[in-house]
């Protein structure tokens, strides 16, 4: 019994001595981490079709850092990333500042950057209607977007996207059906249960 109490409070010590030690001096902790929230950002949603897998943060001076994620090729050190589709949330009228990280592709084995062809963005409060938008270039391998929010809402994309409603409202107008692809039918809900 006494062996299991001095293993436990070992445990306990080992546990708690790193918080304890975080927590000690708040001076030797650093400055606190820098955020957006403050300019009236909340924060930015990729659970929609289409939408690039990223991960963000902020730079010192406020600025939002979207890490984009890579898509690697098999057995090769070969990466790409470059397309860009998210929405940003925010107060109305907030002016945001957005930096784009992981521009670094390899192809071949050679390192080079996307940050140059980046040239433009286009927003949308709705999804449909798209502006184009240019970005800024303040150094070498960086790019960054400077928007004032028109609502609560607003998307951000390097080209306009093209999804499955786009395709279906361009049929619809011209009047043109296609047949649906194999692969598309297997994704796609279907009314009553059907299938083509």
């Amino acid at each position: 019994m006494r062996s299991m109490i001095g293993r436990s409070g070992t445990v306990f010590f080992a546990l708690a001595f790193p918080c304890w030690a975080l927590a000690a001096d708040p001076a030797e902790r650093g400055s606190p981490i820098p955020s957006a929230t403050d300019a009236g950002f909340q924060y930015i949603d990729t659970g929609f079709e289409n939408a690039s897998p990223l991960w963000y943060d902020f730079a010192a001076d406020g600025a939002i850092q979207v890490h984009l994620l890579y898509d690697h090729q098999r057995s090769s050190p070969n990466r790409a990333a470059g397309h860009f589709h998210f929405q940003i949330h925010a107060r109305p009228g907030a002016r945001l500042t957005i930096e784009f990280l992981n521009l670094e592709n390899v192809w071949n084995g050679k390192i080079g950057s996307v940050a140059k062809e980046t040239q433009v963005a286009v927003l949308s409060q709705n999804g449909r209607d798209w502006r184009p938008i240019p970005l800024d270039h303040p150094a070498e391998n960086r790019v960054r977007l400077s928007v004032e929010m028109p609502g609560p809402r607003l998307y951000v994309a390097r080209l306009e996207p093209y999804r499955i409603i786009s395709r279906e409202r361009t049929s619809t107008a011209t009047g043109t059906s296609r047949p649906t692809p194999r692969w598309l039918r297997r994704t796609r809900p279907w009314k009553n249960g059907s299938r083509p």
